[in-house]
């Protein structure tokens, strides 16, 4: 028999489920708590006994996103080479499912504009998956490499430009309305991607 903590734990759960799925889907000034509560089955009434505040739930729901994302595009690749790793990766984000199902994808492509004008909450928890995932980017990146003979680039600020570079990439390929067009980017800032962690020097 389920305790009642845990029953208040998944009901929680789920709404912070609902959140991030309908935050990435309609934004988050498009989703309100009567919405959000509804999708999980839920009465509105019910929303602050499990939250203090919306900007709460923003914040909760945005970590949730990045941990399940970042799992799903890292999952099972443990053991693979550095270059394997990170091609898949790349593959991985930068193509046509991830763009046309925003509400299961990367919250920083489908909410990067919308976090910028959101609280600290929002920020310090975006700013700690940016800070993960360009580590383990950075890890596997090739090492330090001239440009034009004058200094290097290392692999921290290399990871920076790829992790940007993707996420532009997705978000432009959602924001035209020619699905010829929007392949077309996928599939450039993918094979940009590819050439920057496999070429030695630029």
């Amino acid at each position: 028999m389920v305790s009642r903590k845990e029953q208040k734990e998944q009901t929680r759960q789920a709404i912070i489920e609902s959140a991030a799925d309908m935050f990435r889907e309609y934004g988050i000034s498009g989703a309100g708590v009567s919405d959000i509560m509804k999708e999980a089955g839920l009465t509105h009434g019910g929303f602050y006994s499990h939250f203090d505040s919306k900007e709460e739930l923003i914040g909760e729901s945005l970590g949730y996103a990045f941990k399940e994302r970042r799992n799903h595009w890292f999952r099972k690749l443990e053991g693979t080479d550095k270059m394997t790793w990170l091609k898949k990766v790349i593959s991985r984000y930068l193509r046509g499912d991830h763009r046309d199902k925003p509400h299961e994808g990367c919250a920083m492509a489908a909410l990067g504009a919308e976090v910028g004008r959101e609280g600290e909450m929002a920020k310090e928890i975006v700013e700690e998956h940016v800070r993960e995932t360009m580590t383990a980017l950075a890890q596997r990146m090739p090492g330090p490499r001239p440009i034009r003979g004058k200094c290097a680039v290392g692999a921290g600020d290399r990871a920076v430009a790829l992790y940007a570079l993707m996420i532009g990439g997705l978000m432009l390929s959602r924001n035209v309305n020619s699905r010829r067009l929007s392949d077309r980017v996928l599939r450039s800032c993918r094979e940009m991607a590819y050439r920057e962690i496999e070429r030695e020097e630029i």
